[in-house]
């Protein structure tokens, strides 16, 4: 029963995934380009060893130092146009499923209180986010890792291990600093979206504006900068996560009656 609700819900994403797989073969061409383009440097330094050292002619110096400058360039095109291509491919995946993800949160907590259910539209973004960031392409980089390390290991069998001793190195590093770094920089995010609230009702008031804060508890470390014409919406016998699908159509309410004292009915 579990796997025939969920079957459905696996073709939409099947659905949406390809409708974006143009753009992911776009950027899996880009990509091929790119890692090419990535043995300029090394090809670069043979030359000048092999032909410019040996010649000491600075017309071969000056040409192979342009055509360097040109593929790097080339280089930096192609990477910035697979990063648009991958920020188009997230919007897409995100703009397709929002309502979708909304609808089914709303329906689902008024059924039963769900803390997988109500975190979706969040989850949603984190998608988007993930599909937009320089991560997948580096997914997209990951297969030709084997053909550079082969390379270096031509070279000499030992270059080969201290070129993959080092990515072990620059792996374990990353993945220490990840558990080092999760906890403070949770609590700088708090701290900056706080701060951002803050000054966007000191920029109402400075406005003579009225402000109407929603929260999902009765007393706020925000409900001292409010002004007695000022309104504060709580749920307070409900958890920040229970009370997000409440105050997203409590928000989408207010939108509407806003927009309808704006420009009418």
């Amino acid at each position: 029963m579990k796997e025939k609700n969920i079957k459905p819900g696996f073709d939409e994403l099947r659905y949406v995934r390809r409708r974006n797989r143009g753009l992911f073969w776009s950027t899996g061409v880009f990509s091929f380009f790119v890692n090419m383009l990535m043995l300029t440097g090394p090809l670069y330094m043979m030359q000048v060893y092999d032909r410019v050292l040996g010649s000491r002619s600075e017309a071969t110096l000056v040409a192979l130092s342009l055509l360097v400058v040109f593929l790097y360039g080339m280089m930096g095109l192609l990477d910035y146009a697979r990063g648009r291509i991958l920020a188009r491919a997230g919007a897409r995946f995100q703009a397709a499923l929002d309502q979708r993800v909304f609808d089914a949160m709303i329906r689902r907590s008024a059924v039963a209180r769900d803390p997988v259910a109500q975190t979706g539209l969040s989850d949603l973004e984190s998608i988007q986010r993930l599909i937009s960031s320089p991560v997948l392409g580096a997914a997209f980089d990951l297969p030709w890792t084997p053909v550079f390390l082969a390379g270096i290991a031509l070279f000499h069998p030992w270059l080969g291990l201290l070129a993959l001793g080092g990515g072990a190195v620059l792996i374990g590093i990353a993945l220490l600093n990840q558990l080092l770094s999760r906890t403070p920089l949770q609590k700088a995010n708090m701290s900056g979206h706080k701060a951002n609230l803050i000054q966007a009702i000191q920029a109402a008031h400075d406005r003579e504006m009225n402000v109407v804060v929603l929260s999902a508890k009765e007393k706020t470390d925000i409900t001292s900068l409010l002004h007695p014409e000022d309104h504060e919406i709580a749920l307070d016998n409900l958890s920040p996560t229970a009370a997000t699908p409440i105050l997203l159509v409590i928000i989408n309410a207010l939108c509407g009656l806003i927009d309808e004292k704006l420009f009418g009915g």
